[in-house]
């Protein structure tokens, strides 16, 4: 259900699909995940910003405020739950990230809640299993809303591997390493280069769980050595990259 007053805004900014807002949205009787099939979404839940990228799957328990912003061509798909019949462990706004093997069962659930292509199996239980084996990844990461640091968050999701620092940033939108600073420590609790350490980091993980070798992801993050990518992902995950990868197996 949409709430009171909501509406669909589409924003045009280049020759693509353009991106859309939908600013004010809850489902009352049904939970409900957000599959990113394809680009960038974020999605504001309790007042935290969760951006999502291919293959998160963010999923909304009934009842919860979560206005959307699908990035230009982007394709994200809603799976719908009932409320008073889905037993499940997941109670809170939570994000999963899965498979290549895993799109199949989250494909087929869409085909049949939006089509009449209904197969005999339970695909809510399916699907609702396989979110709380994957759920329990490091946690969504806040992202600015706006300003000097929403240009700036917009543009490194958008490219992990980035080198600017923050003097460069700051220069680039005309802005102070101060403001730059300050504004990415009161929007999301960290500072600019733990910010995108997090950012390359989830980066990272999706690209390993996609079967990447780990040489090609550590320069897809931006890291020059597969040591130093070695180290900075374990202090973050608490395991290696190639036991990280070995889940998805």
């Amino acid at each position: 259900m949409v709430g009171q007053g909501a509406r669909c805004r589409a924003d045009r900014t280049g020759g693509g699909v353009p991106s859309v807002l939908l600013p004010r949205r809850i489902h009352e009787g049904e939970h409900l995940a957000l599959w990113q099939v394809r680009g960038s979404s974020t999605v504001r839940c309790d007042d935290v910003a969760v951006a999502l990228s291919r293959d998160d799957v963010l999923w909304v328990p009934a009842g919860t405020w979560h206005p959307l912003q699908v990035g230009e061509d982007s394709v994200i798909f809603p799976l719908f739950f009932p409320a008073a019949t889905t037993r499940t462990l997941l109670s809170a706004v939570t994000l999963a990230r899965i498979t290549a093997e895993d799109r199949h069962d989250l494909l087929t659930l869409f085909q049949s809640q939006h089509t009449i292509i209904c197969p005999r199996v339970d695909l809510e239980g399916r699907v609702v299993r396989l979110l709380e084996a994957r759920a329990g990844e490091p946690a969504a990461l806040p992202v600015p809303s706006g300003g000097v640091a929403g240009t700036v968050a917009a543009a490194i999701l958008a490219d992990p591997a980035d080198q600017g620092t923050l003097l460069e940033w700051a220069a680039r939108v005309h802005s102070s390493t101060r403001t730059l600073e300050r504004a990415f420590k009161a929007e999301t609790g960290l500072t600019f280069r733990q910010w995108r350490a997090a950012v390359r980091m989830r980066a990272a993980s999706r690209h390993l769980l996609a079967g990447a070798p780990v040489s090609e992801v550590t320069a897809s993050v931006g890291y020059d050595s597969a040591a130093s990518f070695a180290r900075a992902f374990r202090a973050w995950s608490g395991v290696s990259p190639r036991e990280y990868a070995a889940r998805a197996a």
